[in-house]
């Protein structure tokens, strides 16, 4: 089963005029930034930093999204709803299936990468 909706991919590649190599750059730049972001999450954590997590889970909806990974930026979506007014009791909780999420996502990118680098 696939985690990446590989249609927004495609209106991603659209928008940049059909470059692949840019489009590779820039999933590229999300895994490296969404990586951080997932680890800045998880540091949240250990400091009740809810204005991390909250900005965490906004920034990495948003680019989830953009790179067809629905789940994951579901998931972001009730987080950082949950950030809104108090610290959520399932943080933790939520961070790791983000994290999972993030991991699943991130390696059906690099195949997508690396199949469509082979054409």
């Amino acid at each position: 089963m696939s985690v990446i909706d590989t249609r927004s991919l495609d209106q991603l590649s659209t928008l940049i005029g059909g470059d692949q190599a840019t489009l590779h750059e820039l999933i590229e730049t999300f895994l490296e930034e969404g990586a951080a972001i997932v680890s800045d999450m998880k540091s949240s954590l250990n400091d009740n930093n809810i204005d991390l997590l909250r900005r965490g889970a906004h920034s990495l909806k948003s680019s989830a999204q953009d790179f067809g990974a629905s789940s994951l930026s579901e998931l972001n979506a009730t987080l950082e709803v949950q950030c809104k007014n108090e610290w959520p009791n399932n943080a933790a909780a939520l961070v790791e299936e983000i994290s999972s999420a993030f991991s699943l996502s991130a390696a059906e990118l690099r195949q997508y990468i690396k199949s469509n680098t082979s054409q």
